[in-house]
């Protein structure tokens, strides 16, 4: 991508003090103004095909995410459109959109924009090097998603590693609980449970490898033991379907002694299709010390 911000000085003679100037033609990776960069770059470039691509655009600037795009549609001819728009207006940019994957198997496979412009996979990248382009399991900006079922989900195995690696320690628990990814919170009734053992590990102020106490080892134990009989969490990716006549989002949250928790559900209906009820986020905190030691109820849910 081509800058003309990233700019860089240095004497070429220390005498004459004169100074030669050389310009970075790349952004580059790690440097803090980079992220600003390759987003004013995309907006600008997009933004002037806001008039031929009205649609397409929109699409682009709205759910480009760094260099990741994901977009959808209600039939196949419109995603069909959307990709070779947007693969022309990516490519008169300098920009090449490639690691296709779709719940429709056909628009994985390499598709022409004109006569001579062949929309192709790339070859040798990481990604596919990782999870081929045409395997029913690939990821969402890191969230699992089955395209065949076209459902995403959360995964356990980082704190299921930890019932063979040796005595429990503060650090591992830690280690285990972010080892879940799981930023929409579809699993937060689940990993509540280990983030309120670490919390009473945080509490007795143990040291980070200084093995935890029997009682919080077996329960810790049970809680891994509770998640090996179900090693992940799959939801539906969609929440609604098509002919959509209205959505309301409802919001609930409650508190304990232990923990703080919250969520939201879509209830969608249809024209024909029955009412529909998916949960889009939730989250889940530990307690303040204070509401743990006086058992303050810091909200209240009220039906």
């Amino acid at each position: 991508m081509n800058s003309s911000r990233c700019v860089r000085r240095r004497y070429e003679n220390l005498d004459s003090r004169t100074v030669r100037q050389y310009r970075f033609t790349r952004v580059m990776f790690g440097s803090g103004p980079s992220p600003y960069i390759l987003g004013a770059t995309l907006q600008k470039h997009v933004s002037q095909y806001a008039d031929k691509y009205p649609s397409t655009a929109d699409e682009l600037l709205k759910n480009t995410y760094v260099d990741d795009v994901q977009s959808g549609g209600d039939c196949v001819e419109e995603l069909i459109s959307f990709k070779k728009e947007a693969t022309r207006i990516m490519e008169e940019g300098g920009f090449h959109l490639h690691k296709w994957h779709s719940n429709i198997p056909e628009l994985e496979e390499p598709q022409r924009i004109d006569d001579e412009t062949l929309l192709s996979q790339a070859s040798s990248t990481y990604a596919k090097l990782v999870v081929g382009t045409h395997s029913q399991e690939t990821k969402i900006l890191g969230v699992p998603w089955n395209k065949a079922a076209d459902t995403i989900s959360v995964g356990f195995m980082k704190p299921l590693g930890t019932m063979s690696d040796g005595p429990l320690t503060k650090r591992k628990m830690l280690s285990a609980i972010n080892g879940v990814y799981d930023f929409l919170g579809l699993a937060a009734p689940v990993t509540i449970t280990g983030k309120i053992l670490y919390s009473e590990v945080c509490l007795r102020k143990l040291r980070w490898d200084q093995v935890v106490p029997d009682e919080i080892q077996r329960s810790w134990n049970n809680w891994l033991k509770g998640m090996e009989k179900c090693p992940s969490v799959s939801v539906p990716r969609s929440v609604v379907s098509k002919d959509v006549r209205r959505i309301y989002l409802h919001g609930f949250a409650d508190a304990s002694k232990l923990a703080v928790s919250a969520a939201v559900y879509a209830l969608v209906f249809h024209h024909v299709a029955p009412v529909h009820q998916s949960l889009v986020v939730a989250k889940s905190i530990i307690a303040p010390n204070t509401c743990q030691s006086h058992g303050w109820s810091l909200l209240q849910h009220t039906p």
